[in-house]
């Protein structure tokens, strides 16, 4: 999803945007039902299902995580 069509896809689905402040998503990255905090990144082709991912962290290219905890030091199961 891109960063744009996050926020109709949310109205869309009635639920809020849960973003935070200088959120880079890559226009092929794949989003859903994820928390996402300040200065996040998510790189080309990654999937994020289910996760709540903290401050500063970057999401490499390719990579997927489903119901996961992401933080710069550690991925942890919900």
């Amino acid at each position: 999803l891109v960063v744009d069509d996050d926020q109709r896809v949310a109205e869309a689905e009635r639920r809020p945007l849960d973003r935070g402040q200088d959120v880079a998503i890559h226009p092929t990255a794949q989003v859903e039902d994820c928390i996402l905090w300040d200065r996040v990144t998510v790189g080309a082709g990654a999937r994020l299902t289910g996760c709540i991912v903290a401050d500063d962290v970057e999401i490499p290219a390719g990579v997927g995580y489903d119901r996961m905890v992401i933080t710069r030091d550690a991925v942890v199961g919900l």
